[in-house]
């Protein structure tokens, strides 16, 4: 039987390229992207704090998106 994969119900852009994280079951974490970031070229516009700050939740809670 398959498990419910879990859905994030809101994101919040922090400080210091950190994310805040609510799933729907009420869990939450903040999540530090700044080692991610830094090791894609692709993603080095969201080291702007404007850009960073637009972070959304993907249809259906799936992912975040900019």
């Amino acid at each position: 039987m398959r498990e419910k994969l879990p859905r994030i119900a809101s994101a919040t852009a922090q400080d210091a390229m950190r994310v805040s994280v609510v799933f729907e079951d009420g869990w939450s974490c903040q999540v530090d992207l700044s080692g991610f970031v830094a090791g894609f070229n692709s993603l080095k516009p969201l080291t702007h704090a404007a850009l960073f700050a637009r972070v959304a939740v993907e249809e259906w809670g799936s992912g975040l998106t900019w």
